[in-house]
């Protein structure tokens, strides 16, 4: 019982983490992109816009992994940061 309370709590914990840095990314992603990228002629974008783009940018990026890795702990070091934006994006 122990152990599933530390898990739970880390669980959360990245969760709530991941929240934030979603959030920061878009609020400083969309007046970025405004100040930029808008007098070049593109559409102005919201911060779920930019939680969106920041998201696609990490995806294309990638993920650094060890080379010991199976394929399946690159897939959920892939999947689970995609999973979790776009709960938080539903949410918002």
């Amino acid at each position: 019982m122990k152990l599933l309370g530390v898990i739970t709590t880390g669980f959360v914990t990245m969760v709530i983490a991941m929240i934030i840095g979603s959030l920061a990314m878009g609020i400083f992603l969309a007046p970025a992109w405004n100040l930029v990228i808008v007098p070049l002629g593109l559409p102005e974008i919201t911060v779920k816009q930019a939680m969106g783009l920041a998201l696609l940018i990490a995806l294309i990026k990638g993920v650094p992994t060890e080379k010991d890795d199976t394929w399946e702990e690159r897939l959920i070091a892939i999947l689970m940061p995609l999973f979790i934006y776009i709960v938080i994006i539903i949410l918002f």
